[in-house]
């Protein structure tokens, strides 16, 4: 569920279109690609992907599928005559090189909107989903975060307005990603040598960083493995880059703000009528290129009365 409503957000805000039918289709493809670029990268020996083994057919199946995606939206918005959506994909279309003028081509474009497809819909999917199991297992909090939304909004869905009167929502948010970052390893490739922690890090050398094991660090973090939005109250200072779920520096993600105010819109309006309660079955991690409870996360929803 938490996948169908970010697709329809993200489909809304990228291309004005409702991709309701397709999010069986989208959600298959996203999960082919987020296994096997975690495969591709851990395997020592791999097949070039010309090779048409019956992984490499399921790959050009998950690749083709958006590419056809993407190029039916941007042949519609080109069809439709020079008027631009107030949207992503109108703003690509309009966007030129300041040194030559020149467009972006289709690849270019294409390459855009998967990225801001399947990395704006499958991460905060994610996040929301590891946010409800956490506020399962902790009920007081869960009921806190429950009256502040019905207060802020009574019957009624968040809007962008509310978010400054949602802060304990957003705190719950920030924390449940502290435990269960949506992207829980970041690579960086290394172009100069340098030194780090008294160990020299040689020029091209890969390195990688993980959210999951620094947000986790008692060092930075007392009783680390305590579930407590009040980390990340008003006033609380948390050292630099203990934590960073959306990475951080020039390359810190272009969707933060974004994802942090559809996670604070849909918990916050969820739980206004909504208590979810765990069935019991256990729940495993899938640590791919994102998260993910394997198999999914099954929740029962008690309306609030």
């Amino acid at each position: 569920e938490m996948m169908r409503v970010t697709l329809q957000i993200v489909s809304a805000t990228l291309f004005s279109v409702e991709l309701d039918s397709l999010i069986d289709e989208i959600g298959a493809a996203v999960a082919t690609l987020n296994r096997q670029t975690i495969e591709r990268i851990i395997t020592l020996v791999e097949l070039p992907v010309w090779v048409p083994t019956a992984r490499n057919r399921e790959l050009h199946a998950a690749t083709g599928f958006f590419d056809k995606l993407i190029a039916k939206q941007v042949a519609d918005r080109r069809a439709a005559g020079p008027t631009q959506q107030n949207d992503l994909l109108g703003m690509l279309l309009s966007a030129t090189d300041p040194e030559t003028g020149e467009g972006m081509s289709d690849t270019q474009l294409r390459d855009e909107a998967v990225t801001m497809i399947a990395a704006g819909h499958e991460t905060t999917a994610n996040a929301l989903a590891w946010c409800f199991h956490l506020l399962a297992q902790h009920p007081d909090i869960e009921r806190r975060v429950g009256e502040e939304a019905a207060n802020v909004l009574g019957d009624r869905a968040a809007t962008l307005e509310d978010l400054p009167r949602l802060s304990y929502t957003k705190q719950v948010f920030q924390e449940s990603m502290r435990l269960y970052p949506p992207v829980w390893a970041i690579g960086r490739g290394c172009q100069e040598q340098d030194e780090i922690g008294g160990y020299t890090i040689e020029r091209g050398a890969d390195v990688t960083m993980s959210p999951w094991v620094t947000q986790r660090h008692p060092e930075f973090w007392p009783d680390p493995l305590r579930f407590d939005p009040d980390r990340f109250a008003e006033g609380r200072e948390i050292p630099k880059f203990a934590y960073f779920p959306f990475s951080g520096g020039a390359r810190q993600c272009i969707g933060t703000g974004f994802a942090m105010m559809e996670g604070q819109i849909i918990l916050a309006t969820v739980l206004s009528r909504y208590r979810l309660v765990a069935t019991g079955r256990p729940v495993a991690h899938e640590a791919l290129i994102t998260l993910r409870p394997r198999d999914g996360l099954p929740m029962l929803l008690k309306r609030v009365a």
